[in-house]
């Protein structure tokens, strides 16, 4: 009586252990959901994916609060904060997004509770769906084994790379800093030397004006193709300066290539001998590409596929009879 006093219209006496009165309850919430529930993934399907993957507490998400300009996330100097992958959609410029606030991954050795294996798997699949991924570190620690090993995976499956250095107002030296940082590109990524570098702080705010501008470009890039005629006319000037490899005593033919792809931009090769291409010769062709068009941020992937072309060969002229000399017996 009480609960009516208060405008409670009606109320439903149910034992969950007993199932009693379930029915009748789940039938009124049915009622009451809506008869079309809107398509989450039509609406979001043209929106460029971000996501934000790191170390704990490199400050994922107060960037995700910076970029946002909303206290969206909860902020905390105890690392394991987030625990799941978090969908924030919003809209910049006129462009949709979907920024994607991951839990920090950590050492194999280090994770034990079942709750952050699942936090580092969830964050493993957000850099499956997303299509730019912004690789946090510390400033501090610059390029860390776990960051490396992040950058890794996102190559590996083709995401779009921007390399994002936070705490930037606790570097003393910012010349020292950037010569290090330099050092360890050429020593131990200098195949990597197109992802862009962001030096921010998320405390202060200062570098997060330009992320957004670094990600529509590393964004672009990563959709970006290059049409057939104008593509074969830059491998055509490529192999010209750059003789293509010998296979079993022949030099290597490159018939054509095309894009199939994007996201990553990708292209397949058609040549004579594809098994022969040795990898510092894919590697000089991506240099090619990338000087060519703008792919900042992206990796690019290289197919070579065996050509079905082959030269015709001059047919020799027929003997006429008796035109050819007799042998002697």
């Amino acid at each position: 009586m009480e609960l009516y006093a208060v405008g409670m219209e009606k109320l439903y006496l149910v034992s969950a252990k007993e199932n009693i009165g379930l029915r009748e309850l789940f039938a009124d919430i049915l009622a009451e959901l809506p008869d079309d529930e809107p398509d989450e993934d039509a609406e979001t399907s043209s929106a460029t994916r971000i996501a934000i993957v790191g170390k704990p507490n490199v400050g994922k998400s107060s960037l995700v609060n910076r970029l946002l300009r909303a206290d969206r996330m909860i902020v905390s100097d105890m690392p394991g904060t987030t625990r799941d992958a978090i969908d924030i959609p919003f809209t910049y410029r006129k462009r949709p997004y979907v920024l994607i606030d991951t839990a920090g991954i950590r050492r194999k050795a280090k994770v034990t509770a079942k709750l952050e294996k699942f936090s580092v798997v969830k964050a493993l699949e957000a850099l499956d769906r997303c299509h730019v991924a912004l690789v946090m570190g510390d400033a501090e620690e610059l390029f860390s084994d776990q960051m490396l090993r992040v950058t890794r995976y996102a190559e590996e499956r083709g995401r779009a790379l921007i390399w994002v250095f936070n705490k930037m107002d606790l570097v003393e030296d910012r010349r020292a800093w950037r010569a290090e940082l330099k050092r360890q590109i050429d020593f131990r990524l200098r195949h990597m030397d197109y992802v862009p570098i962001m030096e921010i702080s998320a405390k202060t705010g200062r570098g997060i004006a330009k992320v957004f501008d670094t990600i529509e470009r590393v964004a672009e890039a990563h959709n970006r193709r290059i049409e057939t005629g104008p593509l074969n006319r830059i491998v055509d000037d490529a192999t010209a300066r750059h003789t293509t490899p010998t296979v079993r005593g022949r030099p290597l033919k490159i018939y054509y290539a095309t894009q199939n792809y994007v996201r990553p931009p990708s292209f397949v090769f058609f040549a004579s001998a594809p098994e022969g291409v040795h990898f510092s010769y894919r590697r000089y062709l991506e240099g090619v590409l990338r000087d060519a068009a703008d792919f900042t941020g992206t990796p690019i992937k290289l197919i070579f596929k065996k050509s079905t072309e082959t030269k015709a060969r001059p047919r020799r002229p027929a003997k006429r009879p008796g035109s050819g000399k007799s042998r002697p017996k």
